[in-house]
């Protein structure tokens, strides 16, 4: 009896907390869970968080290439076709709460461009294009209008105005208080995302706010406009900064420190800034916020996002990044080692395509990149701090099915083919200590014929895999050099090797030293 009145009383409490941080409602699922979406959409960000009252919130919408997203084919359409797949992930939510609100970064394409046809596609339109009477739709821009007045922002700007669908600039509604050095929100703000919307939402950024000098590019001025926002859903937290440069975070960063507010920065999942820039890249930024989790929205293009620098910083400086299944993940750079969490093994080639030249590795930490993993998607208790996840390709494998598996068929999340330049394979443990499966693995290397590089150092190779060895020598014409150091070969071994690298007249011949 005393369990069912204490699960009254605190149903009770629940509701009244709903009502009262939303009163709109008049009443509020406290059984639903936030559900967010960071979805895969090549290169650029595009996040859906979707509150336990069906109201739908997007953090940027934008792709500049959709190549590496899996069901879009038609070229000419391909942004709307993007927008249909992202729409059909929150339709049903918006048939019932008829809200929809985007926060828009800044004026990049790839963090804006999918708007349009988001909203066009929604349902929540007339035929003639003009909003319809119950909807509650907005949309506010990080920054000051005048970065908006061309190219994608422009365009945006017009089709919203054409719907009659209101807009603001975060630099007209979020002031920043100068003796507290946070921001306030003025009492005649019109925009209903803060009084509407069921999770906590905190901004800690809405603008520039460092002083910049005249010296720096429009590029620089939009990204460093970047909103950064931190959403409350349920017990968990998440930041999403944008495009912020290193120069703005530093300012954030600063900010609270000086105010003793340090704490508040801590975040359970990061949004990696500009898609795993190398340059806006931060160490003490990711020291406070301290992510559990944290995702690199990138795709394949010329900007050749993420940067091995810019992971390997943020998996160094996350002391609370979670322990996971082994998984792969790619960035563009040199290789990343580091002992126990991240193990570089493969290079592409780099003929013929600027975006080509990625490193891929495989990490046990909560670490992912959706070019990789497709849609991450996130489910937050509404009244506990927990969360699940799971990845539109599902991380189910260990380090030795995981990587036999890339090599058997290296592939991106559209099923596009790799063709990889080098592989490094030293002294490769699997969890139960064995080496790699020589005898296994030597045959489908040969399969990788663009192969310029291999090592296959202290890997457990012995006499019996010399006949595969001098197969896989001249099978692959582009390889050399070929590293085989703490291989156990007797003379006869030996020779039959340097034998068949001689044959090729190749300088470096692939002998164990020592």
């Amino acid at each position: 009896m005393k369990g069912f009145f204490f699960l009254k009383i605190r149903s009770i409490v629940l509701l009244s907390l709903c009502i009262f941080f939303n009163p709109s409602r008049s009443y509020c699922a406290v059984d639903e869970d936030y559900k967010m979406t960071i979805h895969n959409v090549g290169q650029g960000n595009c996040v859906s968080v979707v509150s336990p009252t069906k109201k739908v919130l997007f953090v940027d919408a934008g792709s500049s290439s959709t190549r590496g997203v899996s069901g879009i084919t038609d070229e000419k359409g391909k942004y709307r076709q993007l927008a249909n797949k992202i729409v059909g992930s929150v339709e049903r939510n918006l048939s019932v709460s008829h809200w929809l609100y985007f926060i828009i970064s800044h004026p990049d394409q790839d963090h804006l461009n999918l708007v349009q046809y988001i909203i066009t596609v929604s349902g929540l339109l007339t035929d003639t294009g003009r909003l319809l009477a119950e909807c509650n739709i907005g949309v506010l821009f990080g920054g000051k209008s005048d970065i908006y007045a061309r190219g994608e922002g422009k365009t945006l700007l017009l089709f919203l105005s054409g719907c009659s669908i209101p807009f603001w600039f975060g630099s007209d509604q979020y002031k920043l208080e100068e003796s507290s050095r946070l921001f306030y929100v003025p009492k005649d703000d019109p925009m209903p995302i803060l009084s509407e919307w069921d999770g906590g939402l905190e901004f800690l950024s809405v603008g520039m706010d460092a002083a910049y000098l005249s010296s720096t590019t429009a590029e620089e001025n939009s990204n460093a406009a970047s909103i950064v926002v931190k959403l409350q859903c349920g017990g968990t937290s998440v930041t999403l900064t944008g495009d912020k440069t290193k120069k703005e975070k530093r300012f954030i960063t600063n900010r609270f420190k000086e105010r003793g507010l340090a704490t508040r920065l801590e975040s359970d999942i990061l949004l990696a800034t500009h898609h795993g820039s190398g340059d806006e890249f931060f160490d003490e930024w990711v020291r406070f916020v301290n992510p559990q989790q944290i995702i690199f929205s990138a795709g394949r293009a010329s900007f050749c996002h993420p940067r091995s620098e810019a992971v390997s910083g943020y998996v160094s400086n996350a002391a609370r990044l979670q322990e996971t299944r082994w998984h792969p993940i790619q960035f563009y750079g040199p290789p990343i080692d580091l002992e126990g969490i991240f193990r570089s093994f493969a290079t592409e080639t780099t003929a013929g395509d600027k975006s080509t030249g990625y490193t891929h590795a495989l990490t046990n930490r909560a670490v992912f990149a959706t070019g990789n993993h497709g849609d991450i998607s996130y489910l937050f208790s509404s009244v506990r701090r927990e969360f699940s996840y799971r990845t539109e390709r599902e991380i189910t494998l260990d380090l030795r099915t995981t990587l036999y598996s890339f090599l058997i068929s290296p592939r991106l999340i559209d099923d596009s083919p790799l063709s990889l330049r080098a592989l490094r394979l030293d002294g490769l443990r699997f969890e139960d200590g064995a080496t790699v499966d020589a005898g296994y693995l030597i045959p489908i290397l040969m399969t990788h014929t663009s192969l310029e590089d291999l090592s296959l150092n202290d890997c457990g190779i012995t006499n019996e895999h010399v006949g595969l060895l001098c197969d896989l020598i001249h099978t692959l014409t582009n390889l050399a050099p070929l590293s085989l150091r703490g291989a156990a070969f007797d003379r006869v071994g030996y020779d039959a090797i340097t034998e068949a690298w001689d044959s090729r007249k190749l300088i470096r011949d692939p002998r164990p030293t020592d």
